[in-house]
């Protein structure tokens, strides 16, 4: 499978990341108007709708690709860990 790029792939791509960008300010512009017309359910919902993807996805990372349990260590010495990597090594 080859990757052909034609003449107006640039435009195409530009095209989409103005429109990427764009979707969200429209959201947000869709629920300032909802809430200045006092329809406070659909803004409610839009609202879930815009944060929702962002928990879901938040929780997919912290489940999935990152345990939470996991013990973290904080040292501000940057040898530490090659101090303790050598003595595995030497013992």
């Amino acid at each position: 499978m080859s990757l052909e790029i034609k003449w107006y792939s640039k435009y195409v791509f530009l095209v989409g990341a103005i429109l990427s960008f764009a979707d969200p300010i429209t959201d947000i512009l869709t629920l300032v108007q909802f809430y200045r017309e006092d329809h406070k359910t659909w803004f409610a919902v839009g609202l879930g709708f815009m944060f929702l993807p962002w928990v879901a996805f938040g929780y997919y990372y912290a489940a999935f690709k990152r345990s939470l349990f996991r013990p973290v260590k904080i040292s501000a010495n940057p040898y530490d860990e090659i101090s303790a990597k050598s003595r595995r090594v030497l013992s």
